[in-house]
């Protein structure tokens, strides 16, 4: 017999929606039936990543010797603003790498940061969660609800999540578990080669930023950026900072709280001008790069060194996509400044010397 007609693909003759659901779904199956990954986190994942993690986790089982365990996963929940979800992104993916984990960023837009990751970076070589539904600390019991649970390690360092959250908790070498890892610090392993200051900076310099973030950065390499002195002030009130966060104590703990508050009133804006004087004095036509948290600091010193001063000429303050995406900006070009004055206890200047800035004074 010969056929005299080719019958339509049945995704053809599907709703295109209900294609897209069906095929997210067999991903999920195959994610969760055959490399353990619970539905909790499969819930939340694109169907891009889930396509991406599960190329991978085959991959690595195929490169992998006979009898080998199957591969783990490293789920980096980052947390609070930019500099310190960088941080532990950086830390996480260290980790991932020489552990031999596929890793999993949460990058959840909360009231330090509402951008999302593709608001910053491109996400082709990521698996990115825009959000993470378990809370702590009943995630730590989910195999309860999905076996798949009971294959992590749970390792909070938000410690006012309660719970058992500990800031600084050594992660031991569990090489058969997959890993879920909450925080705004640096992942703090028992073998420290495993996560180091060298290899998280790499990771987080491999990252890549949109393009409108790079054009930015570039206009302002145009403009001399690499021969300015790179400035970056946080004063910004922890009463006044960020709007949703009314309660700094509760958010950050009393202790923590009384520290930022005091180095943040130290870096005012008549102590980077002294020390900007002092520079220009001795080495006369010194030019400046200002990131600052306020419009106003920024206008100020400005003002203070007429033609002298570069900065992103942003009009916000706050946390929304927009502003956070001129911060990126601001943190890569303090990257590429030849000296830096930074801020004392800020994740902001360790970032920026973390991306390539030189120690700041």
């Amino acid at each position: 017999l010969i056929a005299t007609r080719v019958p339509a693909d049945v995704r053809a003759l599907t709703a295109p929606p209900a294609v897209e659901r069906a095929w997210a779904l067999a991903l999920g199956r195959r994610l969760h039936d055959e490399w353990e990954v619970p539905w909790d986190l499969l819930a939340t994942t694109p169907t891009a990543a889930k396509e991406r993690l599960l190329g991978r986790l085959v991959a690595r089982a195929a490169a992998g010797a006979a009898g080998a365990p199957r591969p783990r996963l490293l789920v980096a929940h980052v947390q609070h603003g930019l500099g310190n979800r960088l941080r532990a992104y950086g830390s996480a993916a260290a980790y991932a790498a020489a552990t031999g984990r596929e890793l999993l960023v949460v990058w959840q837009a909360d009231a330090h940061i509402a951008a999302a990751w593709t608001d910053l970076f491109d996400d082709a070589d990521h698996v990115v969660l825009p959000s993470f539904l378990p809370k702590w600390p009943d995630v730590t019991g989910g195999a309860a609800w999905d076996a798949a649970w009971a294959t992590f390690s749970f390792h909070n360092y938000m410690e006012m999540d309660g719970g058992g959250a500990v800031k600084g908790h050594p992660i031991p070498a569990q090489p058969t578990k997959s890993l879920y890892f909450k925080g705004a610090y640096v992942m703090e392993p028992t073998d420290g080669a495993l996560s180091t200051w060298e290899d998280a900076n790499a990771a987080i310099r491999a990252l890549t930023p949109v393009p409108a973030v790079t054009a930015a950065v570039d206009g302002h390499v145009a403009a001399g950026l690499p021969r300015r002195v790179g400035v970056h002030i946080r004063a910004k009130s922890l009463a006044s900072d960020i709007e949703a966060v009314p309660d700094a104590a509760a958010e950050y703990g009393a202790a923590a709280t009384a520290t930022m508050q005091r180095w943040r009133s130290a870096a005012s804006v008549a102590t980077f001008a002294a020390e900007m004087r002092a520079l220009a004095a001795a080495a006369p036509g010194t030019t400046f790069y200002v990131a600052a948290d306020t419009a106003a600091a920024a206008a100020a010193l400005r003002a203070a060194f007429p033609a002298a001063v570069d900065d992103e000429r942003r009009a916000c303050d706050g946390r929304d996509a927009a502003c956070v995406r001129h911060a990126l900006v601001d943190l890569l070009c303090l990257a590429r400044t030849r000296e830096l004055l930074g801020s004392n206890w800020s994740s902001f200047t360790e970032a920026a010397v973390r991306l390539g800035a030189p120690r700041p004074r």
